[in-house]
């Protein structure tokens, strides 16, 4: 039996199944203060995602996964995946937008990564430790320096793997 939210009632319901048509990221959970009650939380939209981490102060989250369909993953079947990394994809010249995922298993996106070379990267999430240099050249600034470009950002990722 699955409790969730449901905003036609603006309840919460129980379910005796649930069913996902999209990728869909599910959180390992645990109260603050009782680590030991392990729960889990669903999630479906990576700014739900981006927003829960960003918020969330009454639990702590132990891992993320990622659960992908078989078009996403390139197995041909849903997959549940440690995410490492999580990137929305923006083009500046018109309203094209996507994600890029990185797990434990491999890096794939819902746009053809070909036609995004001058697309703007913004981490919504990643394990990964992000480096803020503070002195030199490419040292973090209020005012704005040039953004990474999408094809450092992929070969920064498939390094790490």
């Amino acid at each position: 039996m699955f409790l969730a939210y449901d905003p036609e009632k603006k309840a919460i319901r129980s379910w005796g199944h649930m069913e996902f048509e999209q990728p869909c990221f599910i959180l390992t959970i645990s109260p603050i203060g009782e680590p030991e009650l392990s729960r889990a939380a669903v999630l479906s939209d990576p700014f739900d995602l981006y927003r829960y981490l960003a918020t969330v102060d009454a639990v702590v989250v132990h891992s993320i996964q990622l659960l992908s369909p078989g078009e996403l993953n390139g197995t041909g079947t849903w997959c549940l995946d440690e995410l490492l990394e999580l990137t929305h994809l923006s083009d500046p010249k018109s309203t094209a937008k996507g994600m890029l995922y990185k797990t434990v298993a491999w890096i794939d996106s819902d746009v053809d990564l070909a036609s995004t070379a001058e697309w703007i990267p913004c981490v919504l999430f990643s394990k990964i430790p992000q480096p803020m240099p503070l002195f030199g050249s490419n040292a973090w600034s209020p005012f704005g320096s040039a953004p990474e470009t999408f094809h450092d950002m992929l070969a920064r990722s498939s390094s790490s793997l």
